[in-house]
């Protein structure tokens, strides 16, 4: 409910800015993709504000829009713990050089919409989006943002918590490397 406050905030006070509401959550891959549908401007902002990035830093994106068809939003300084673990799973494949596809802070050219397929994980959208448009030999640009405060305990459960995935990982592999010995 907090976010869609903010959301309809934000439109209240901006008249190029436009909220879709859903009766249920359809995935923020299918959200995307409906908001191309509707859009009527030169650029498509997707803002995910139940995550870490700020509406403070739409005007950081939109000073790089020139010449680019995809502008992504990275936190800097670079986040730790589970989420930089997570954000190389997610990029990994797709776009090895994207600093930050989590974050869910971005700013697309109108005529892109052909890059986002209708299938895939939401994690992987703007890894996907910027992937399909460096192929397609378009500019795609980076932009560092703020990175929003977090607490100290919520750092030290990632690390605990990416300790936990990393020994979990290595005794997979040790139990697999034992079982062709034997």
């Amino acid at each position: 409910q907090q976010v869609a406050r903010m959301a309809d905030q934000l439109a209240s006070t901006h008249n190029s800015v436009a909220v879709i509401h859903f009766r249920r959550r359809m995935g923020y891959r299918y959200a995307l993709n409906h908001a191309w549908s509707v859009a009527g401007g030169h650029y498509l902002l997707a803002l995910n504000l139940s995550g870490p990035a700020s509406a403070r830093d739409i005007p950081r994106l939109l000073a790089a829009a020139d010449g680019h068809a995809v502008i992504l939003g990275y936190r800097e300084p670079a986040q730790r713990g589970i989420g930089a673990l997570i954000a190389v799973l997610i990029a990994w494949r797709r776009a090895p050089d994207l600093r930050d596809p989590g974050l869910g802070l971005a700013l697309f050219r109108a005529d892109q919409r052909h890059l986002l397929t209708r299938h895939g994980a939401d994690q992987r959208t703007h890894a996907d989006i910027s992937a399909a448009a460096q192929l397609r030999g378009e500019r795609v640009a980076q932009v560092a943002v703020r990175s929003q405060s977090r607490r100290r305990s919520t750092d030290a459960r990632d690390g605990i918590i990416s300790l936990g995935l990393i020994i979990a990982a290595g005794g997979l592999w040790l139990l697999r490397r034992l079982r062709r010995t034997l």
